[in-house]
């Protein structure tokens, strides 16, 4: 543009005005030398609440052209605290050449919304063990910032003493969360968490604590009645999804995923993804369903209001479902206009993407961290300039290659209980469905931080519901359950028809970002 002389705009083509008129002082104008300009260099920029991030109604056209996705080669080794759970968990496990797909039909258009849910992750050992408190805050009126009196002990975790999860009663998250106990080995999961102060103590409505009988009970009527071995080398399937009663750290969006490394390169997203959708538009409602029946394996359980909520027509599609692209699908002929957008499409090929819960609004909704390292998408908005998420009618070049890649998702239909123990005793020969699998097994853990725990086995699937453990032990050879949950009923007053998901997402607090007409709200 600069050598034009005046003919040419930034971005090129005829300038839509003329160029500045020239110096009339006697001031020196030094020469710049275009070929001494230094290359785009990445830039920190300041933390800030993406919840006041507009995104443009204009979208880019294109990525950063420093940017770029590159299928590097797997990774030898893997931190355990950054790729949790054993190479058997369905987190882990790539989708194999002999998986059958059914239609998804999701009908994903620029009036549905894409948000990130933030997971709270508590991944450091060594912070101070703090007592966190019961709170029937929850999705009612009132606030999570003050522990019910009398105060009930419920956990006592390792916790950040200055980090903070804010609770807007107008705009309510679920943020479940996830704990590593001091042993550096135990995992509880919990939810909805907030710590609104640094005078206040963190509080949580239900927790995973097989030690505690009575707490236990609680989060089983949250969680679907299932108690697997609470280790973060173990499988890892279940946790503080209302909806599925799955992980609320497997499958999560890590920070740094999705997002180039120095050199701008993007690479490969080697998990499994999760997902919320609107269940009253998309779960399926048969005739006679159950509370029994309205999942699909791995799920345990379904949203509270199933039977008043669910109004979806495809079978296939349930909390629990697993979604994927279609290996005939060519990434780089489809068309896609960012390159993070190429990267999930990637992911989504290799490895799918869980539904786990619902997103409560014509959304589709990831599961993304929220930590002491901060929120993924104030990372991603640093990274690339245009955000994460986008309400109906807003659209950048991201945005557009989500709602294109999940209107093209397909559904894993033989991926069940006896499936995942025929994969799991192929010791990697086998994918998610049967078949070579698309990528190699997930890389041997090299962050151990106390001796190495002996190798999970899959053990054949049992005929009947699963009991919860009687003691809290961490044994990675826990199994999942695959059949129906427990009727485990919770000791306490708390219903979880108390549970709702939010009506819009909490990363768009202007006004303008919400949708047009406020979305029902059932009870999850």
């Amino acid at each position: 543009v600069t050598a034009s002389q005046g003919t040419l705009g930034v971005g090129g083509g005829a300038a839509r005005q003329p160029w500045a008129s020239p110096f009339t002082g006697t001031s020196l104008v030094p020469t710049i030398k275009t070929t001494s300009l230094p290359s785009a260099v990445p830039v920190k920029a300041p933390t800030f609440n993406p919840a006041f991030i507009m995104p443009s109604a204009t979208p880019s056209t294109q990525s950063p052209t420093s940017t770029r996705f590159v299928v590097t080669a797997a990774p030898a080794s893997r931190d355990i605290f950054q790729s949790p759970f054993s190479n058997i968990s369905i987190w882990n496990l790539p989708i194999g050449n002999g998986a059958l797909f059914a239609e998804g039909g999701l009908t994903i258009t620029a009036n549905s919304g894409v948000d990130g849910e933030p997971e709270v992750l508590l991944l450091d050992p060594t912070q101070p063990v703090t007592n966190i408190y019961y709170s029937s805050g929850a999705w009612t009126s009132n606030s999570r910032c003050n522990p019910d009196v009398p105060l009930q002990l419920y956990l006592q975790a390792p916790f950040p003493t200055n980090f903070l999860v804010a609770d807007i009663v107008s705009n309510r998250r679920n943020y479940p969360a996830t704990f590593i106990m001091s042993d550096k080995v135990t995992l509880r999961q919990g939810l909805p968490l907030a710590h609104c102060s640094t005078d206040k103590s963190p509080t949580l409505l239900a927790v995973s604590d097989p030690a505690n009988p009575s707490h236990a009970a609680l989060f089983a009527a949250t969680a679907g009645g299932v108690t697997e071995s609470p280790s973060i080398y173990g499988p890892g399937f279940y946790g503080a999804h209302a909806s599925s009663g799955l992980s609320a750290i497997g499958g999560t969006i890590r920070i740094g995923e999705f997002m180039p490394d120095s050199q701008g390169i993007i690479r490969p997203v080697r998990h499994a993804l999760k997902a919320n959708i609107q269940a009253a538009k998309y779960f399926y409602k048969a005739v006679g369903m159950t509370a029994l029946t309205c999942f699909k394996w791995p799920a345990v359980k379904c949203s509270y209001g199933y039977a008043n909520q669910y109004a979806g027509t495809n079978q296939f599609l349930s909390p629990g479902s697993l979604l994927a692209l279609l290996p005939s699908y060519d990434i780089n002929n489809m068309g896609l206009v960012s390159e993070p957008g190429k990267a999930l499409a990637w992911t989504l090929q290799n490895y799918g993407v869980y539904l786990v819960d619902d997103s409560g609004w014509d959304a589709v909704v990831f599961e993304t961290e929220l930590s002491p390292s901060g929120d993924y998408r104030d990372a991603f908005f640093a990274a690339y300039g245009f955000a994460f998420f986008a309400a109906p009618g807003n659209e950048n070049v991201w945005v557009k290659d989500v709602r294109k890649l999940f209107s093209l998702l397909s559904v894993v239909k033989n991926w069940d209980a006896a499936m995942y123990n025929t994969v799991t005793a192929s010791q990697g020969t086998l994918g998610v469905g049967g078949g070579a699998p698309r990528q190699p097994w997930a890389a041997p853990i090299t962050q151990l931080l106390v001796s190495k725990p002996p190798t999970a086995q899959p053990v054949a699937a049992k005929s009947t519901a699963p009991t919860p453990s009687k003691s809290p032990s961490v044994s990675p050879t826990a199994v999942p359950a695959t059949t129906k949950p427990s009727s485990t009923k919770p000791t306490t007053t708390w219903k979880p028809s108390s549970i709702k998901p939010s009506a819009t997402p909490a990363s768009m607090k202007p006004s303008s970002l919400k949708p047009t007409r406020k979305p029902t709200v059932t009870p999850a």
